[in-house]
Order: structure tokens, then C-alpha cells, then sequence
């Protein structure tokens, strides 16, 4: 019973040890910025978008090669679209921007940020957020929907 005893506890002991040592070292280590996620919409962000056509993402937005560069320096960057993924990853192949993406999804994940040109950020206050969605224009489109 003793043996059993002192075999349990020094098992239990590593196990606290080793996992408070592992706990603290990745706590006092600064959070690297690459770990932070940009999530970046496709249509309006991206490419010369003025209405939705499923044949056709029409061109590459100029700036967004270089926009997309620098961003990928020090983020993670994943690409959101409505559109069908596989259409969507040739697009980004022939205008060679699939470098700069870790993933391509239409599912809104966890991240640290979200580049969306049909986005209304939320400052807490409720009226003043419906206001905003009632008088909502793209910058393409200076029309209210």
C-alpha cells in the first residue's frame, strides 16, 4: 500500500510540476502577432466588385498584391467568400495571391480581425448601430440598399 502510494504521488507530482512549468513558460512568453488571424473578405476587399456574378470574380483591385504582402509579414490571413472555394482558390492562383493565405472558408471564424467592405462595427450602442445599418452604403456604391 505505501509503495502504491509513493508511486501515485510522484506520478501526480510530475504531472502538476511539468504542467504548471509548461503553463508558466508559454504565460510569460509575449503572444507573437503571427498568431493573430485577419480574416479577408473576397468581393469588394480584393477584386473590382460592383455586383455579384457567379461566372465571373472580375480583376484583381490594384493594391491588394501589396496590401496582402504586408499583411502576411506579421498575421495569419484567411480568405471568406460566399463563393465557391474551388473557383475562388484558381482566382487567387492566377492572380497569384495564394501565398500570402493560410485557408480559404465561407464559415466566419474566431479571429483577432474581419476586412469586410459590407461590415458595420459595433461600438455598443444600439440606436446608434441601426441608424448605421438603415444608411449602410458600400464605398463602391454610393446607394443605399
Amino acid at each position: 500500500m505505501t509503495r502504491n502510494f509513493i508511486k501515485y504521488f510522484i506520478i501526480v507530482f510530475v504531472l502538476v510540476f511539468w504542467t504548471n512549468l509548461s503553463f508558466a513558460e508559454t504565460n510569460n512568453k509575449p503572444t507573437s502577432i503571427k498568431n493573430k488571424i485577419i480574416m479577408i473578405d473576397l468581393d469588394g476587399v480584393l477584386n473590382n466588385y460592383t455586383y455579384y456574378n457567379k461566372e465571373n470574380m472580375t480583376t484583381l483591385k490594384k493594391g491588394a498584391k501589396e496590401f496582402l504582402k504586408t499583411l502576411s509579414n506579421d498575421y495569419t490571413l484567411i480568405l471568406f467568400t460566399s463563393r465557391n472555394l474551388k473557383s475562388t482558390a484558381k482566382w487567387l492562383i492566377e492572380n497569384d495571391i495564394d501565398k500570402y493565405f493560410a485557408d480559404i472558408t465561407n464559415i466566419k471564424r474566431p479571429a483577432y480581425l474581419y476586412i469586410d467592405d459590407r461590415a458595420i462595427n459595433f461600438k455598443g450602442n444600439y440606436e446608434k448601430t441601426i441608424e448605421d445599418v438603415n444608411t449602410f452604403k458600400t464605398y463602391w456604391n454610393n446607394k443605399s440598399f
